[in-house]
């Protein structure tokens, strides 16, 4: 009963972390709404800040 689909492996670690914490047999140990926004807001922050990495250092480029 506790079939998932396979992660690929190129799925971004923090991404599979948290789809395997809420895919977790024990509802209980899963996280809240309020868990998970946060971590997805954290995510956002770290992918914004690397955007804005690569757009700086590709400018610099040209």
């Amino acid at each position: 009963m506790d079939q998932r689909l396979e992660i690929p492996s190129n799925v971004d670690p923090q991404w599979a972390s948290l789809i395997e914490n809420c895919w977790d047999s024990d509802p209980r140990q899963r996280p809240s709404f309020l868990e998970i926004m946060e971590r997805l807001r954290e995510m956002q922050k770290q992918y914004t800040l690397q955007a804005q990495i690569q757009r700086n250092t590709s400018g610099m480029a040209n």
